[in-house]
């Protein structure tokens, strides 16, 4: 929880507080009934028996995919706590909710966390945003698609059975493994079996 929760979590909070003022001041929502400290009780338990599975079996919490699935959970259950919890208060306390207020503030929250989503601090500590807007102003991003559609085409054009193309650049959002020169390398032989070409870096 403690590496889940950034400026983006932070802003998603902030949306779902939105979503569940909406929700509050609508005559049609019931009266809420169990305690949030339950529902908090619960999704702690579920979030805690789905790293223990993985662990269990394997003794580590799991590779990526794994992380990935408990991390969208994480995320659905953080929606519904933070918007039954936000109903549940609005409604004890008796708390009139203002529409035009909660307008502005929605809009107000929305901006910000377009902007805190840009510019906030990705998972290696950079933001994503701002790296992607790097790359498209120096022209990395334009510079590897050129690369990656001649490596393409010469697959597409080229008659023989191996073919050789040019590393991809070095990319820090676009690029996560390239091929080798060895037709031995998982790769390449990869490529074989899907294109039936085998593609060979000239290193």
């Amino acid at each position: 929880m403690k590496e889940w929760t950034n400026i983006q979590y932070i802003c998603y909070v902030l949306l779902l507080l939105i979503i569940g003022f909406k929700i509050a001041e609508s005559e049609k929502t019931k009266y809420t009934i169990i305690h949030p400290g339950l529902i908090a009780i619960i999704s702690l338990a579920l979030l805690g028996g789905m790293l223990c599975v993985p662990y269990y079996a394997m003794g580590n919490f799991g590779e990526g995919r794994i992380e990935n699935v408990i991390w969208v959970s994480y995320m659905l259950l953080t929606a519904v706590n933070i918007i039954y919890l936000t109903v549940w208060i609005i409604q004890r306390k008796g708390i009139a909710v203002n529409k035009r207020n909660v307008a502005f503030n929605s809009f107000f929250i929305f901006i910000l966390c377009i902007i805190l989503g840009i510019t906030g601090n990705g998972k290696d500590g950079n933001s994503v945003g701002m790296s992607a807007m790097n790359e498209l102003m120096t022209g990395g991003a334009p510079k590897y698609a050129w690369y990656c559609d001649e490596r393409y085409r010469l697959m597409r054009e080229s008659d023989e059975e191996y073919i050789y193309v040019d590393r991809l650049p070095e990319s820090e959002l676009l690029k996560f493994d390239d091929l080798r020169g060895n037709p031995n390398d998982w790769r390449s032989s990869i490529w074989m079996q899907y294109y039936g070409r085998c593609v060979l870096t000239n290193e």
